[in-house]
């Protein structure tokens, strides 16, 4: 995987604020959960909007998923 440190932007924003005030059960200390091919991997990313951040707090199979609590991973330096 190759990264390129730069400004983020996130042009939906919007879109995941209206569904956090909507269903505020499904993210849990800024953390948005992403299914990646058809479910078979997921994502976690801690972002914050005001600084245009996103940390990739973890990455790994529905399975490894399931064994954590997404609400508490840490972003590992």
């Amino acid at each position: 995987m190759h990264c390129k440190t730069g400004t983020m932007v996130v042009i939906s924003k919007a879109v995941l604020k209206e569904f956090a005030d909507k269903y505020p059960d499904a993210v849990a200390n800024d953390r948005y959960i992403f299914d990646i091919k058809g479910n078979q991997y997921r994502l976690i990313a801690l972002i914050i909007f005001k600084v245009r951040t996103v940390f990739i707090l973890f990455i790994g199979t529905h399975k490894e998923y399931d064994k954590i609590d997404a609400s508490e991973v840490q972003f590992k330096k």
